[in-house]
């Protein structure tokens, strides 16, 4: 009877925090809860450390614009608030296009998906980097990827678990969103409810399961 509790439990745990299970919150920026408030601070986060996010480049609002509602991960409803926005995402020429750099603590963790809202005036794409060190050269991870410049809020959503070799388990990963634009022009860009998910490492996850199992044996 024991013996096939446990590995119940074992099964269930597994499926909660395998690939094949529904991936956890371990970072979220709703950039405020309502019009009057506005911040970069996470959220929520289920990392070892707090992450951090870091505008730069254009012509940065500092008290955001109008976001929209979401639902995350963890199935926390997020109230539409403030969104993160450029007033002119290339306010000083094409070396200054706006950017937004997230710095994470990955220990323990396969980072699995990201995905943010945005309203674009113009911009018709962006890239995506990483480097594991402020030191180190930026590695691109995706080139001109389209979003829609319609100035109504769409969602862009990238599956990461083909880079989880690169960016999980590790003390230092950066992220960079970039390149909204390669021309001249006052464009706007607003983006919202920025989240990444990911689940336990294989070796984190066998630690997990070795402490609920013996927390199991000595109830019993």
């Amino acid at each position: 009877m024991k013996k096939t509790m446990i590995v119940r439990f074992c099964v269930v745990a597994l499926c909660l925090v395998s690939p094949i299970g529904f991936a956890k919150v371990l970072a979220v920026w709703d950039f405020g809860s309502s019009s009057a408030f506005y911040t970069t601070e996470p959220a929520s986060y289920a990392l070892s450390a707090k992450p951090t996010l870091v505008m730069t480049g254009g012509d940065i609002d500092a008290n955001g614009k109008n976001g929209v509602d979401f639902t995350d991960a963890d199935g926390v409803f997020h109230v539409a608030g403030q969104g993160a926005a450029w007033d002119d995402i290339n306010k000083s020429g094409s070396d200054n296009d706006a950017a937004c750099t997230i710095t994470m603590n990955t220990t323990g963790w396969q980072l699995q998906g990201l995905r943010w809202d945005y309203k674009s005036e113009k911009a018709t794409s962006y890239d995506l980097d990483y480097r594991l060190s402020e030191t180190a050269t930026w590695i691109q991870l995706l080139d001109n990827q389209p979003i829609t410049a319609d100035n109504l809020f769409h969602m862009v959503k990238i599956d990461l678990s083909p880079f989880a070799a690169m960016l999980s388990n590790q003390p230092f990963v950066q992220i960079l969103i970039s390149d909204l634009d390669e021309g001249p022009g006052n464009d706007k860009y607003t983006f919202d409810n920025l989240q990444f998910t990911g689940i336990p490492e294989p070796a984190s996850l066998s630690l997990l399961l070795l402490g609920a199992v013996m927390r199991l044996r000595r109830r019993r």
